[in-house]
């Protein structure tokens, strides 16, 4: 078992950072993120996306998670200083959601994820209407267990 009050060092559980949104004072979502930097990037051919590979452990427990998650590569080959490095991003629940009805055979020990060159994370990125859409979700799911 793994119970931390920090997430970041060494024997992290799966996430580096827990994010909390707030509205007009109020913390409204939740969500979790795992960065992984990348000294030489693995980018496509067609220069589209990123391949991010993930130990099936660590995707098997996030399959489990009730939380978004945000997958962020940050590609250290931009700059000396990972500050200045470019970040891209990926939520990864359809993902995870193809690989459940796929199943992972037991011999496989990673899975890739693809992460899109188009969904570059910076000041400017609005994660809102996503995070709505991830609680709207929630909701369904909360009238599911009523009924």
């Amino acid at each position: 078992m793994c119970i931390r009050d920090s997430l970041d060092g060494d024997d992290d559980c799966g996430y580096d950072f827990q994010i909390q949104t707030v509205d007009s004072g109020e913390v409204r979502d939740i969500f979790r993120a795992q960065l992984k930097g990348k000294t030489q990037p693995n980018l496509n051919a067609a220069k589209t996306h990123y391949s991010v590979v993930l130990d099936v452990s660590t995707v098997n427990y996030y399959a489990r998670a009730t939380e978004p998650i945000l997958l962020v590569l940050c590609d250290l080959s931009v700059a000396p200083k990972p500050k200045d490095c470019h970040l891209y991003y990926q939520w990864i629940h359809e993902d995870l959601e193809r690989i459940r009805s796929k199943g992972i055979p037991e011999t496989q020990q990673e899975v890739t994820f693809h992460v899109p060159v188009a969904n570059r994370l910076d000041d400017q990125t609005d994660l809102s209407t996503d995070i709505e859409q991830f609680r709207t979700l929630a909701k369904l799911g909360e009238q599911l267990d009523d009924i």
